[in-house]
């Protein structure tokens, strides 16, 4: 634990105690979204007076404050040599009296919940992943700007912590924001006086982006000339949403019940610009809020920062003045709206690849234009290690920043040191205050809190570190688990307090050992691995959740979306480094058929059996698929609104495939995957995905089977298509590796998590060997209509996959534990459970 500060000034007096925990992180403990980047220090103060001992103890250093974890790639500091005062610990909520206490870490969802449960409302920003400090420090707008004012007007008291350590209480509202923010105070508490829900209203259009025109002549029709009443707003975003379908948001919000009808007709003649056809399809989309639901709805549906490290999330901010400029203005607006959002019309995909936006465009009280909102692109992927290397690299070591700081009486402590000997990693203990983020992982909400809290989450950086918790485990009579990524559905890679939970994050190298092999780390996730192969014009079969890593990925299968072509993630592995319980590490490679010998049974257990259950994998290495080996790989890629007859439709030609599998009639070479999802809020509508792939239609005479295999799933995915889907489209010919790249879902495909939802789920995977009946089909449509149209507070994740094809009898099975290549259908429910939202 930290070492505690109490020495004598120079004067005598006793200098305070700092009573949290002083930790100096490795790279790979931290969080991609705290913004902090190079080795530093991060302390963790337990109460306010804390935060002032911190504060007084690192005023002569370079130091940094985070309340939240709300990072954008353009928040990124560097904190090399420096300090970090954390604030994770200052999270409470109160409201007393009419007054809501908000700690500096609350974050702005909790604080909707408070005030949604007390009837009461502020002009919160749409983040609810925000602090408390930094939406009164920073903020940014609030859809109710006009309607409430701004949040600062309803701060009554700032606690803070001045610059030289000095605790002080702020008094009044408004100014005083500002002059906290100008002296550079730290806050630890904010009290705010919110007013009475009552009255709220607020509703809500959402549409499918029209194209430029028309988004441009929206903006005109909404904006040029409002009329507003003083006492409402006017509010339009643009966003990519899920499987970028690209979506406009019209928000009219008040507290005055008058002014609801006045704006309703300024949104309707805005609407009027827009192609008739829209209406007569009946596809916009409509919903009011009240009272304290504008509140929660608003802090809940606001954008947002995904945590994926590779998707690049910089912000947007800009007033505009009302005048002769403001046209010139609409029209860049309007082409960089287009740029994020559009299709191109010859089905090749978007017009930009590289860019996903969220946009919002308002007015404030001031009659200016405020746009502000979030971009989204790639990041670049390079090679973390020397292709001239051909074996393990190891992970190297942060050195000490203890003497860069010894001035402040506090030694820095690697994460829990001492509590597993000679263990050099970090390793945190359900006592310590960011404990809570290291454990927490995919199925953290959905299963009972004893089974997702660990004694222990440790952070290996080399084999040494895994042997030593290894030896520590056996001999406390703790189970030891490895945590790639942390995806596990059942919460496996989690556990107890009987638990140590390895975090395997250092390990994740990448390396070229020939133009189709390569050494992967298991916690390289499918993110990094899809753009690396890319790359390198070479691909493996995998799935598509961004987050999930290579170890638990290969060991447990690695079913995706070219099973048929190429099979699993495990049939490319051809050999992996483990660390067995004993301590002993070796290299095990692949068997040429059935085991025969030990290390042939212990690589049939390792792939394809439990993940972790024989040890900690540090190397994969794998033999990829060469796009140049497979030069007419085709794909058909459609973003569709769910309808129950579309959705028969597509299943129906499914069943076609099944009676081709049983047959054996089918091309080995084909792949056909197909998603439903709910709405995952209430202006996004249920979405069907088609994903069709043939991994070498060339022929001599052109495109083998194209009028067979893929004619009939684009007819009944087109059939009855509203005017604006067909341009969510991609066909025609596509390298393997670009495939598989497009596969992986990315922000803001998921939530910022890496789910579909956020709320917990229940899984099941059903397959068969036989072809799928006519009873069958009618059977589960309507089952999945009811819980996509008509079960509230349910949310569905619906998948396919086929078996058999070009792996069905592949040699390469025998040295796995997945034998069955053979099924005909396979499909999966995910199904998430809202118990404590409205719908």
């Amino acid at each position: 634990m930290a070492k505690k500060a109490a020495k004598s000034s120079a004067g005598g007096a006793k200098r305070p105690e700092f009573l949290g925990r002083v930790v100096q992180p490795s790279p790979d403990a931290m969080a991609p979204a705290s913004g902090m980047t190079g080795p530093h220090q991060v302390w963790f103060p337990v109460s306010p007076a804390d935060v002032a001992t911190a504060v007084g103890l690192s005023q002569h250093l370079k130091t940094f404050i985070r309340s939240g974890t709300q990072t954008a790639a353009s928040d990124a500091v560097d904190a090399s040599g420096g300090v970090v005062i954390n604030l994770a610990a200052l999270k409470k909520l109160s409201v007393k009296k009419g007054v809501l206490y908000a700690e500096a870490a609350a974050t702005i969802g909790d604080i909707a919940d408070e005030l949604a449960e007390n009837n009461l409302a502020l002009p919160l920003v749409g983040n609810p992943h925000q602090s408390a400090a930094s939406g009164v420090l920073h903020g940014g707008p609030s859809v109710l700007m006009r309607t409430l004012g701004p949040l600062s007007d309803y701060v009554s008291r700032l606690d803070a912590v001045t610059p030289a350590g000095a605790a002080r209480v702020v008094r009044a509202a408004g100014r005083s924001v500002a002059r906290s923010r100008e002296a550079k105070d730290v806050l630890t508490q904010v009290a705010f006086k919110p007013v009475s829900a009552d009255g709220l209203w607020m509703s809500r259009v959402a549409i499918p982006y029209p194209g430029k025109a028309y988004f441009a002549a929206l903006v005109a029709a909404l904006f040029s000339d409002p009329r507003l009443p003083p006492r409402s707003d006017l509010v339009l975003d643009a966003l990519s949403s899920r499987y970028d379908m690209p979506v406009l948001r019209i928000t009219a919000a008040g507290a005055v019940a008058e002014d609801e009808a006045t704006v309703g007709r300024l949104v309707a003649e805005a609407l009027a610009t827009l192609p008739a056809d829209l209406f007569n399809e009946g596809i916009i989309r409509e919903k009011r809020r009240a009272g304290p639901d504008v509140v929660r709805t608003l802090a809940d549906e606001g954008l947002t920062i995904p945590r994926d490290r590779r998707v690049d999330a910089t912000r947007v901010r800009r007033v505009v003045e009302r005048g002769a400029g403001v046209d010139d203005f609409f029209g860049q607006l309007a082409e960089d709206v287009d740029r994020g959002l559009a299709f191109n019309p010859d089905k090749t995909g978007k017009r930009d690849e590289r860019l996903r936006l969220f946009t919002r465009l308002q007015l404030n009280r001031d009659g200016e234009l405020e746009l502000s909102g979030v971009v989204y692109t790639p990041r670049p992927v390079g090679i973390s290690v020397p292709t001239s290397f051909a074996s393990l690299a190891p992970v190297a070591r942060v050195d000490s920043l203890n003497g860069l700081l010894l001035a402040t009486g506090l030694t820095a402590t690697v994460a829990g040191v001492g509590l597993i000997p000679n263990f050099a990693g970090d390793v945190y203990e359900p006592s310590d205050p960011d404990y809570p983020k290291h454990a927490a992982q995919y199925a953290t909400s959905s299963h009972a809190p004893a089974d997702m809290t660990p004694s222990l989450v440790a952070y290996p950086r080399d084999v040494a570190d895994i042997q030593a918790a290894l030896a520590f485990a056996v001999g406390r009579g703790k189970r030891v688990v490895t945590r790639s990524g942390g995806h596990q559905y059942s919460g496996l890679s989690s556990g107890s307090g009987t638990t140590v939970v390895l975090d395997m994050r250092a390990f994740k190298q990448f390396v070229v050992i020939t133009s189709t092999a390569f050494n992967v780390g298991p916690a390289v996730p499918l993110t990094d691995l899809a753009a690396l192969f890319l790359a390198k014009g070479v691909t493996v079969p995998h799935g598509e959740c961004p987050f999930v890593c290579v170890g638990g990925h290969a060991q447990t299968g690695g079913y995706g979306h070219l099973l048929r072509s190429f099979g699993l993630m495990l049939d490319h592995v051809t050999a992996f480094t483990i660390v067995l319980a004993d301590g002993t590490e070796q290299t095990v490679t692949r068997p040429a058929g059935a085991p025969v010998t030990p290390d042939d049974e212990l690589f049939w257990g390792v792939l394809g059996g439990n993940a972790g259950s024989f040890g900690v994998v540090t190397n994969y290495r794998f033999e990829c698929v060469r796009d140049l080996d497979h030069p007419g790989s085709y794909c058909y890629v459609a973003t569709r609104w769910y309808r129950s007859e579309r959705y028969k439709g597509l299943m129906k030609q499914a069943q076609k495939w099944t009676e081709e599998i049983v047959k054996r009639t089918l091309p080995p070479e084909v792949d056909f995957m197909m998603t439903v999802e709910s709405s995952f809020a209430w202006f996004s509508p249920p979405l069907i995905l088609v994903e069709v792939v043939h991994s070498n239609t060339l022929v001599p005479n052109g495109v083998a089977d194209r009028d067979r295999l893929f004619d009939p799933i684009v007819e009944a995915s087109d059939a009855d298509t509203f005017s604006f889907e067909t341009v969510v489209t991609r066909e025609g010919p596509e390298p393997l590796s670009s495939l598989s790249n497009s596969f992986v879902r990315r922000w803001p495909t998921t939530t910022r998590n890496g789910r579909e939802f956020k709320y917990p789920y229940q899984k099941r995977l059903n397959c068969t060997t036989g072809a799928l009946t006519d009873d069958f089909i009618e059977g589960l449509v309507q089952l999945v209509d009811k819980v996509v149209t008509d079960t509230p507070d349910i949310y569905l994740v619906f998948q396919m996959a086929f078996g058999g094809g070009e792996y069905r009898n592949s040699p390469k099975k025998v040295a796995t534990a997945i034998p069955r290549r053979g099924l005909v259908f396979c499909f999966v429910f995910d199904l998430f459970y809202d118990t404590g939202m409205q719908a």
